[in-house]
């Protein structure tokens, strides 16, 4: 856990020397401090999924950085949109499915492995999710983990609109959407990973 925090805080560096990016994450921090905290859960959960597949530190390190920037198009989303306190209208989904290209104008000098997995976070296996409707082999590893990833930090976060789902839901939430929504390889690793 000490490395795994030494890794973030080294992104986390890394990021406030990135002029473009560190001022959408400031205006995130004014905004919505959960985005920011959901960014640094999700990438702690995305090394422990790494570390479950045997990828190297150096993969999981770059999974922390994808991670931590996954949702910084949060920035351009409208205030009342990302501060919801209810669930979304069609037209205010809309717009929040639009943050994965809102990413594209802060990645232009991230490696391209960590740019493509922060734009296929909402790829699903199945083909079904956004922005391109990607499929299994389409989706990159790091793609797909961080797919896991979020949603687990999503389900497990109370909103103002939904309660917090504990861990057994979870994993059985995971298992049932294997295949569908999530890589069964990935899931499998998450559910070995994370068991009680």
């Amino acid at each position: 856990m000490e490395r795994d925090k030494q890794i973030i805080q080294l992104y986390a560096d890394m990021i406030s020397k990135k002029k473009k990016i560190y001022e959408a994450f400031l205006k995130l921090n004014e905004t919505s401090k959960s985005t920011i905290k959901h960014c640094v859960d999700t990438a702690y959960i995305s090394m422990s999924i790494g570390r479950g597949l045997g990828l190297k530190e150096s993969q999981i390190s770059e999974l922390a950085y994808a991670a931590l920037l996954h949702d910084i198009g949060k920035a351009d989303i409208p205030i009342e949109i990302l501060n919801s306190t209810k669930s979304y209208s069609t037209e205010e989904f809309e717009e929040m499915k639009r943050h994965v290209q809102y990413s594209e104008q802060y990645l232009k000098h991230i490696p391209r492995r960590i740019k493509r997995a922060i734009l296929e976070h909402h790829e699903n296996y199945n083909g079904s999710g956004y922005p391109e409707g990607k499929s299994s082999r389409e989706i990159s590893l790091y793609g797909k983990i961080l797919r896991v990833a979020d949603v687990i930090d999503a389900l497990r976060t109370e909103k103002p609109y939904k309660k917090a789902v504990g861990r057994k839901e979870i994993l059985d939430y995971l298992d049932s959407k294997k295949g569908i929504l999530f890589d069964p390889a990935v899931v499998s690793a998450t559910i070995n990973e994370f068991k009680i």
